[in-house]
């Protein structure tokens, strides 16, 4: 056999190279040391990386967030306040009509400044908004606010309930301070006559409503432990053959838990006397100066 030549050689061993010599594949890790991060797959795993630690903490956040707290509402019957009343004098107000009622509602959230000028204006010790006059709302939270010392049958009904008593209260005082700083002042100047001006006559009713409790997080939880719990067909056969009319009574007993008592504080003025009001609820008297327009 002939020898090879040179290049025969070295053509051959390229080949042999080229054949037996593994595709190049991304080395794994397998020691210890530090490796070089591969390019183009660091930001493709790193955002799949961060949305599958994003998710839960979503379903997490969304398990363990309280629930919102119930917004405090008026009671209805204080925007016609006569319910509250006792039967007689119930009875005297609805012969007359609820049209003469105005009712006007504060809550606990009542800016005292803007509480004491709407009534000074009621009273007749300011003088009324043109837009107040021209206005003609009716329902929960919309009052007509008007000046209604020209109107001798009119009657003005000031209440709250609960924490809203309180700012009730002082919003009353300041304005019978105010008007009778204003009355010392007329008088004084000569402007006015001691009896001159206009009266109103001031009854303050208590009574109660019955409102709902706020719920906590604490008792929905129990709710739905109560809820989750499993009965047997046997405990639910005792239970139906048991059954004499507890459960209707246990429903009963839980609404009458669910619902409070809250106080209600209603200040009724009349330009006229009312007969019978003053024995049931005591009667006290403000004399207003017409404020100039």
């Amino acid at each position: 056999m002939p020898p090879k030549r040179m290049s025969d050689i070295l053509a051959s061993s390229s080949i042999d190279a080229r054949i037996s010599s593994p595709l190049p594949t991304a080395a794994t890790d397998t020691s210890d040391e530090p490796t070089l991060p591969i390019i183009g797959a660091t930001s493709e795993h790193g955002t799949k990386r961060k949305r599958a630690t994003d998710a839960p903490t979503q379903s997490k956040r969304a398990v363990t967030q309280p629930p919102k707290p119930q917004t405090n509402t008026n009671h209805p019957s204080l925007y016609q306040p006569w319910t509250l009343l006792l039967p007689k004098q119930r009875s005297d107000i609805e012969k007359k009509g609820a049209d003469t009622v105005e009712a006007i509602v504060y809550s606990r959230n009542q800016n005292v400044r803007s509480g004491i000028e709407r009534l000074l204006r009621v009273v007749g010790a300011a003088p009324a908004k043109r837009s107040e006059e021209e206005e003609t709302h009716q329902g929960p939270g919309n009052e007509k606010e008007a000046g209604y010392v020209n109107d001798v049958d009119k009657m003005v009904v000031v209440s709250a309930q609960g924490e809203g008593t309180v700012k009730l209260v002082g919003i009353v005082d300041m304005v019978r301070r105010i008007v009778a700083e204003g009355r010392s002042k007329a008088v004084a100047a000569g402007k006015h006559g001691k009896k001159e001006g206009a009266g109103w006559y001031i009854y303050t009713v208590l009574s109660s409503v019955e409102v709902a409790r706020a719920k906590t997080a604490t008792g929905e939880q129990r709710g739905q432990e109560h809820s989750d719990v499993e009965v047997n067909d046997d405990e639910a056969e005792a239970m139906d053959i048991d059954d004499d009319g507890g459960a209707v009574q246990e429903t009963q007993q839980s609404a009458k838990e669910d619902m409070k008592k809250v106080p209600v504080l209603s200040v009724w003025m009349s330009r006229r006397t009312l007969v019978g009001w003053k024995e049931a609820f005591g009667q006290e008297e403000m004399v207003v100066h017409k404020a100039a327009d």
